[in-house]
């Protein structure tokens, strides 16, 4: 864990949150270091969060995608396309909030707006109260979030999925790495674009870069 904390801490964006935050005129901005390669370690990856793309490109349209279907389509690539990590999928999480109701996490509706307004390098409660539970009690320590995702393009026959994604340390907070992951340019239609993202979110956290 400390070669990985040690390493992702490159990727870092630079403006701190969690009370020290300062809202931006301008959507923030993601690195453009890639994801860290997750492999070796158990990771939770939680359900998509609803809400847009707030790094994408303004000049081009928002088309809404249906969450569910971008979660099973990861559920399915991250084990298939990222073996080397142990993943920690969303059923799993959601038998552990309904074994331990006290936890109190709706893991579809994280407190994860601060994403939207400013570079974060350290998430504040209620979001860093939510994984810290979480991953007490699944034995985790690094939480992947895809903090929102949508399909973007000049139409939507022609639109890729992009989905920001922040990989957060669950034990202090850390931004690891926050930045967007998009599938291929080539697939069309809905379901395709939705399958191609998640193919190319498992492979960035594997290691493979194409």
């Amino acid at each position: 864990m400390r070669q990985l904390v040690f390493a992702a801490t490159l990727f870092t964006l630079t403006t701190a949150c969690g009370g020290g935050a300062r809202p931006k005129t301008a959507p923030p901005e993601p690195t453009t270091r890639p994801a860290p390669a997750l492999v070796g370690y158990k990771v939770m990856v939680l359900p998509t969060q609803r809400g847009p793309v707030p790094v994408a490109d303004p000049q081009k349209q928002h088309f809404p995608l249906t969450a569910e279907k971008l979660d099973a389509e990861l559920a399915y690539w991250l084990p298939q396309l990222a073996r080397s990590v142990n993943w920690v999928l969303p059923a799993t999480i959601q038998r552990a909030i309904e074994r331990s109701p006290t936890l109190g996490v709706d893991m579809r509706n994280l407190a994860v707006t601060s994403f939207h307004r400013a570079q974060v390098r350290r998430i504040g409660d209620p979001l860093f109260g939510d994984l810290r539970r979480l991953a007490a009690v699944l034995d985790t320590r690094i939480a992947v979030v895809p903090v929102a995702a949508e399909l973007i393009g000049s139409t939507r026959a022609d639109a890729r999925v992009q989905i920001a994604t922040a990989v957060i340390d669950t034990f202090d907070g850390t931004v690891l790495w926050y930045g967007v992951l998009e599938g291929d340019a080539d697939a069309k239609g809905d379901d395709a674009a939705i399958a191609s993202a998640a193919q190319a979110f498992a492979r960035a956290f594997a290691g493979q870069r194409n």
